[in-house]
């Protein structure tokens, strides 16, 4: 009995260890803090933008590794400029140009923050989908160590839009409002659903106006069936307040009566 709890300890041992080790050779993910200025929610196409970003904590994963940046940006030109802990500025001033480019980080060279401006204007939408919203990216940076292990840092998108089709988006998003409000109303929705159907299968088309015409219609449809939901509730409510009346008239007719039988006509 000894001896095969001493090989179960042994092997429970053993699979500790190796989970341990596992463990252990698990590549972690990138530490580098970012931030970032002047990155908007939303960006129509063609729209020329100029963003910055700031990289900290640089060296918790190795002391000199190389940040790969990428963007979908077009005509994209990049500075790269580089501080030490006091804030003054280590080495020149790097610019480069392109879609896809790299920069040295190196702890020997007393870099301890690292600012990338960014500039270039937002490409056309290749495939437009009503939801998920068309999002282009503006920046992606990625750590690569010299062992050639790679950590993603972090990426930052954009809705980006054409006139037309933030046009039929808006009429969409009011049609959707006034259907929900119908439906929390008791109404029936079913056609303004099947019409905001079609405004969204035109919008993923890229047929934008004939989006936006679907999408008022939903929107009319919806509120005719709210206004006739409310005037039946009207008149449902107005017959049983009428029955209600009738009720209580004859209720008191009723008792009217008997009072008048119960009184003695000699007085």
């Amino acid at each position: 009995m000894k001896t095969m709890n001493s090989n179960r300890c042994s092997r429970a041992a053993t699979l500790l260890v190796i989970v341990v080790l596992a463990v252990g050779m698990t590549v972690p993910a990138a530490a580098v803090t970012t931030s970032a200025t002047d990155v908007p929610d939303s960006a129509e196409v063609d729209e020329d933008l100029s963003v910055e970003f700031e990289l900290d904590d640089l060296y918790e994963e190795s002391t000199a590794w190389t940040l790969n940046v990428t963007t979908e940006l077009e005509g994209a030109d990049w500075v790269f400029r580089t501080y030490d802990n006091t804030g003054d500025q280590v080495g020149s001033t790097e610019e480069q140009a392109g879609n896809q480019t790299s920069f040295r980080i190196d702890a020997d060279e007393g870099i301890h923050t690292v600012e990338v401006g960014l500039s270039g204007s937002v490409p056309d939408v290749e495939n437009h989908t009503y939801e998920p919203e068309e999002r282009v990216t503006i920046a992606s940076f990625v750590q690569e160590t010299d062992g050639g292990s790679t950590n993603e840092i972090d990426e930052w998108t954009v809705h980006h839009y054409t006139q037309e089709s933030a046009d039929a988006r808006t009429a969409i998003e009011e049609a959707e409002a006034a259907v929900a409000d119908a439906d929390e109303a008791g109404a029936d929705t079913s056609d303004a659903e099947n019409t905001l159907s079609n405004a969204i299968e035109a919008y993923n088309g890229a047929n934008f106006g004939l989006a936006e015409n679907h999408a008022n219609d939903a929107v009319d449809e919806a509120e005719d069936a709210k206004a006739s939901t409310e005037q039946r509730q009207l008149l449902t409510y107005g017959a049983i307040a009428i029955v209600v009346l009738l009720l209580l008239g004859g209720g008191g007719y009723v008792l009217y009566n008997r009072n008048q039988g119960d009184t003695d006509p000699l007085g």
